[in-house]
């Protein structure tokens, strides 16, 4: 009992609470709420491993926890932010080919699913991620959101062609479960934190926070994507 109720488990579950809290608050038309949440849920993700390491309390338990937490802060969440986007343009009464197109986001939970029970039994190298990751997936999915709300000619463009949504998702769904080596905060190593490439990307998204806002959180991982494939393989001997 006392094992289940360990600090890192209680931080787990901190970032389940988040997850689960926003996805309330996403039903009940609180927008302006759930970016705090989603950032409790990062919070709380890095803090339940940081603990575990730290006060030496990893357990088998704790890793299918926090898949299970996950799988709800960084999967079903944002894979309803964009049902809600694309649920706005269709009124109540839909056909049955309608439905299926605003839920089609719900692929990106589905694929986390399975990115996250891969992850559970990887066995390559710790100091890469093979895929992108959840937290950065939902970061980008939930910029788009955002971005939708808050960005008048993104809204504009996202009305014009909401296939784009479908496309992402698509692209989203196949990052997740693929063997893309990705950068982790145990691979970057001095040269690489010193590569102009690196801080040049830094730069770019800080200009897009200032002028864009919350779409500063889709170039992120966007450029975060790009700057893992050209730094690790630089990065790899010849």
């Amino acid at each position: 009992m006392i094992s289940l109720l360990s600090i890192p488990n209680l931080l787990t579950l901190g970032n389940l609470f988040c997850g689960a809290f926003g996805i309330y608050l996403f039903f009940n038309g609180r927008f302006d709420l759930v970016f705090y949440t989603f950032m409790g849920s990062l919070v709380f993700d890095f803090l339940d491993g940081f603990a575990a390491r730290k006060l030496n309390q990893s357990s088998p338990i704790g890793v299918q926890l926090d898949s299970l937490a996950d799988l709800i802060s960084f999967g079903l969440q944002p894979s309803i932010a964009w049902v809600i986007l694309l649920s706005s343009y269709f009124d109540a009464k839909t056909t049955i080919f309608a439905q299926i197109y605003i839920v089609f986001p719900l692929l990106v939970t589905l694929f986390t699913a399975l990115r996250l029970a891969k992850f559970n039994i990887e066995q390559r190298s710790a100091n890469y991620f093979y895929g992108l990751n959840s937290p950065s997936n939902a970061f980008f999915m939930l910029g788009v959101f955002f971005s939708w709300i808050h960005l008048e000619w993104f809204r504009m463009i996202i009305t014009s062609f909401p296939l784009i949504i479908w496309l992402l998702t698509l692209a989203s769904s196949f990052l997740l479960i693929s063997d893309i080596p990705m950068l982790s905060n145990k691979s970057l190593n001095i040269s690489q934190l010193k590569h102009p490439l690196l801080w040049l990307f830094l730069g770019i998204v800080v200009i897009c926070l200032v002028l864009y806002g919350y779409l500063a959180m889709t170039i992120a991982i966007l450029l975060y994507i790009v700057a893992s494939i050209l730094l690790i393989k630089n990065s790899e001997p010849n």
